[in-house]
């Protein structure tokens, strides 16, 4: 299973953070195997060592590819047709529900923070 997350533009650097976490925290969510982050314009290049990423998640196991009910409306919005196992989406306003603020600080500590330009 495997998420693609497009961020940047012309938004402001927190939210496309916010939408990089949005996707990176859906991913983790349905136990996806990788994640792809790209980074599309705006500041987001700048900050980020790359701007295409993949993070692999090796904590899919035996519940890879299951949606939540919190997640099912991201899940719906987010899937490719003709892809069974792929998401993509710019996350800026598709997100799992009921996410509590500490998942997404631990998520972006472990992810996002080593992606970062020193």
């Amino acid at each position: 299973v495997r998420v693609q997350v497009f961020a940047g533009g012309n938004g402001r650097l927190g939210n496309n953070i916010g939408q990089l976490l949005h996707g990176l925290v859906f991913a983790l969510k349905i136990h996806a195997d990788q994640v792809e982050l790209k980074f599309d314009g705006g500041q987001l290049p700048q900050i980020f060592k790359h701007k295409k990423q993949t993070i692999y998640l090796p904590t899919a196991g035996k519940k890879r590819g299951q949606i939540s009910k919190s997640c099912k409306g991201a899940a719906d919005a987010s899937r490719q047709k003709g892809q069974e196992a792929l998401y993509a989406n710019g996350f800026w306003t598709t997100r799992c529900g009921g996410v509590e603020a500490s998942e997404y600080h631990g998520a972006a500590l472990e992810y996002l923070w080593p992606l970062l330009r020193p």
